[in-house]
């Protein structure tokens, strides 16, 4: 039998940990198990899990692709997922960012109708904002004048580009919105007869209303060093920014199947891409660069991986591969994969391209492919170097230059035992069960630094406990 004080530790403990549990309202674009192949979508699961794993209660608000014919402009359906309660809005303006609506984007009544809904039927400790891409900016402003604790992850750059990827309509990268008259000119008018002084005010307007509330966010996550340094150097408070990483389930489970195998390479190597098939991860410049080492083309191949994006780009990259075209080397366009065909997909891959344009903040499929034990060639572009090291566990290369990356593959072709240190060099993926234990130390920094009085119910219900 127990003695008097192993009982009062023992329940003195359990009241500490019951009056740590908490409801997170988590508020983003896509949903599970939709959109789990959009890496900020997946990263939210994989949060979700493991905050569930610690005892805490998990709720989605997500604006999703779903459209009900006949049915009411933000509507809103409901599902279970793994634990997690999602409120899916359906019927919304845009798919996706509401490019041509810049006011409309910032503030929105129909989503604050809503979010002021699910907050009055969840009641949750704490709001975690991932992405307010078919939402509205102004979740943020509803949560503040609620005097709601909630934290903001930087996972793009919507804050900044209504874009979210700080591309050009010419997929340049753009350096920062400035004063975001500039906007307007890269976003062409769609009919719009307004003009361009007017349309360039509502876009001024966009990035001052935003800033603002990003502001005045209880914190913010930023995904890698890189995002957290542009988002400070357009006007973000440094004091209220935290960098935190991410990490992905998938990677660790691909590092477990891997079992510390290390692949011995033979002609031809496999050069793979992994990834969404769209402009702005560029599969073209991998294409581009193959034909640049044509001389060396029976030494290697191409295999090309992802979920179709952008249906005219993926026909032209189709018709490229199909062409009777000497200067490539074999080449597969396989397409769309699900999550359990990663590791046989990766197994074959000696080595993973990355050749994305635009400054990726924390690549999942980067993640996966080191996980998997496989080197990566990436561009010095984004987050991206903090997760590769040049000779380390793969190569970078000069973002969008094609010349550069035929000369990292060529390098590999030329003396394929370098992959092997390579492998060797892949440290085991960040712990998700870690990272989603950073993640509540930022809760409960948040939830401290508030007045008790201001503390939420269900919250300060617990407290007094």
């Amino acid at each position: 039998m127990p003695s008097n004080f192993a009982r009062f530790c023992g329940t003195n403990l359990f009241l500490w940990q019951e009056s740590k549990r908490m409801k997170i309202l988590h508020v983003g674009w896509g949903h599970p198990p939709d959109n789990l192949c959009v890496g900020p979508v997946a990263y939210v699961q994989d949060l979700c899990d493991q905050l569930s794993i610690l005892g805490h209660t998990n709720v989605l608000l997500a604006a999703c692709l779903m459209r009900v014919e006949g049915g009411l402009n933000f509507a809103v359906f409901r599902r279970q997922y793994k634990g997690v309660s999602i409120y899916g809005v359906t019927n919304r303006h845009a798919d996706f960012e509401d490019l041509h609506e810049p006011l409309r984007e910032t503030q929105n009544l129909e989503s604050e109708t809503v979010f002021r809904w699910v907050l009055s039927q969840e009641k949750p400790d704490i709001v975690h904002f991932h992405n307010l891409i078919g939402l509205s900016g102004s979740l943020l402003q509803v949560a503040q004048m609620l005097d709601i604790p909630h934290v903001v992850s930087l996972h793009n750059y919507w804050f900044l580009c209504p874009r979210h990827d700080l591309l050009d309509r010419h997929g340049r990268i753009c350096p920062g919105p400035d004063d975001a008259k500039k906007c307007a000119e890269c976003i062409p008018p769609n009919g719009d007869a307004r003009k361009l002084e007017d349309r360039s005010l509502e876009y001024v307007a966009r990035l001052r209303n935003l800033m603002e509330w990003l502001n005045k966010a209880d914190k913010v996550i930023a995904v890698s060093d890189f995002v957290r340094r542009l988002f400070v150097e357009n006007g973000l408070d440094s004091d209220r920014v935290v960098t935190l990483g991410a990490a992905a389930s998938s990677a660790e489970q691909l590092h477990i199947q891997r079992k510390n195998r290390v692949k011995k390479p033979e002609y031809p190597l496999t050069f793979g891409y992994l990834g969404a098939i769209s402009r702005r991860k560029a599969p073209h410049l991998l294409l581009d660069a193959a034909e640049m080492v044509h001389d060396l083309r029976d030494k290697f191949r191409i295999v090309l991986h992802g979920a179709i994006m952008d249906d005219e780009y993926a026909d032209t990259l189709r018709r490229r591969i199909s062409e009777d075209n000497r200067f490539l080397p074999p080449t597969e366009f396989a397409g769309y994969y699900k999550p359990e065909m990663l590791y046989h997909i990766l197994s074959k891959f000696d080595v993973c391209v990355t050749p994305s344009i635009w400054h990726e903040t924390a690549p999942r499929t980067v993640m996966e492919s080191l996980g998997a034990g496989v080197p990566v060639i990436a561009p010095v572009i984004g987050g991206i170097p903090e997760i590769i090291g040049h000779g380390y566990n793969g190569l970078l290369f000069e973002a969008g230059d094609a010349g550069d990356l035929a000369a990292q593959m060529r390098f590999i072709i030329e003396q394929p035992s370098v992959l092997v240190s390579m492998q060797w060099n892949i440290p085991a993926p960040r712990s998700v069960l870690k990272h989603a234990e950073h993640v509540l130390s930022v809760y409960h920094s948040v939830l401290e630094s508030k007045p008790k009085a201001k503390v939420p119910a269900r919250a300060a219900a617990r407290q007094a406990a």
